[in-house]
């Protein structure tokens, strides 16, 4: 029984420490996203200022 138990607890750390690299991974790859949106609106803004240039 007891073993049973710590096997148990074995498997529900495993699974928690699983789930909480998961969530890690997800808000690096949300980080990397809002890192391209801004470049992305910078890249923007400044075709938006040489095309007003060119008018």
């Amino acid at each position: 029984m007891a073993g049973e138990v710590g096997s148990d607890f074995g498997v529900v750390f495993t699974n928690f420490k699983s789930y909480l690299v998961g969530i890690d991974e997800n808000i690096k790859t949300i980080t990397s996203n809002f890192e391209l949106l801004s470049s992305l609106i910078t890249l923007i803004d400044e075709n938006q200022k040489e095309i007003l240039t060119l008018i």
